[in-house]
């Protein structure tokens, strides 16, 4: 496997085990990736807030918006 894609999957493995370990920590609040991840964007603008469009511009993941 040439080396640019072993990095890449390894980088896909370590951030599959990175997003069990979040939701693992966030399920005890009942609450989702996207959801812990919009109120981690507003923790950082408070107590001014975005607007809509500005939180899914910030999203990780934007399949989620």
């Amino acid at each position: 496997m040439p080396l640019r894609e072993e990095v890449e999957l390894n980088i896909r493995v370590a951030s599959a085990l990175m997003e069990g370990n979040l939701d693992s920590m966030i399920s005890q609040f009942g609450i989702t990736g996207a959801q812990y991840n919009v109120l981690r964007i507003l923790k950082g603008v408070y107590p001014e807030g975005h607007p809509r469009c500005e939180i899914a511009k910030r999203m990780i993941d934007k399949h989620l918006t």
